[in-house]
């Protein structure tokens, strides 16, 4: 989509651009592409413990109320981008995919300032990565039988459905396993 808009505006040459538009495409993407995993690993993290549907969906709740407050962080933040609390806003992980694109297209945003708003991000998306594995891996032991080879040896052969209706695994029907 960044590639069709850079496209565009090559043949199209708009007048009325910015001087940084052309420039600005490709940091908006890095900034997309972290957010995107940022806050793909945050709701992947809660959504690890939910067993059913609902449960996700309740899970969900705490990380669209933070994206929300976010949101409406940016719109003030556009009113005074030069403000002090939106210059340490901008750098924290939530809130710096939103809010750095914003300064950055607004003001003059020394390039430090950047670097640390790209480290913190990595390091919160690093965090929520270990942070959702150990909890998966928790939940998946607490729910799964530990299944002996024989046991594994029937899942691969039969399938999963019928190697869990086999083993008793509730929810799953139990069909004729060939002999």
């Amino acid at each position: 989509m960044a590639a069709t808009a850079a496209v565009t505006l090559l043949i199209t040459r708009p007048s009325g651009l910015l001087p940084g538009t052309y420039a600005a495409i490709p940091m908006l993407v890095a900034w997309f592409v972290l957010g995107f995993a940022f806050y793909g690993l945050l709701y992947g993290s809660p959504g690890a413990l939910a067993s059913r549907t609902e449960d996700a969906q309740a899970a969900a709740g705490p990380v669209i109320a933070l994206l929300m407050i976010i949101y409406v962080l940016a719109f003030v933040a556009a009113a005074d981008p030069g403000a002090g609390w939106v210059t340490s806003v901008s750098m924290l992980p939530p809130s710096a995919p939103m809010i750095m694109p914003l300064r950055v297209a607004l003001v003059n945003v020394p390039a430090w300032q950047l670097a640390l708003a790209v480290v913190f991000l990595l390091g919160g998306i690093y965090g929520l990565f270990h942070a959702g594995a150990r909890l998966y891996e928790r939940t998946v032991r607490e729910l799964m039988p530990v299944l002996s080879l024989c046991d594994q040896a029937g899942l691969w052969r039969y399938g999963r459905s019928a190697g869990l209706a086999v083993l008793g695994w509730p929810g799953e029907r139990a069909q004729a396993v060939p002999e």
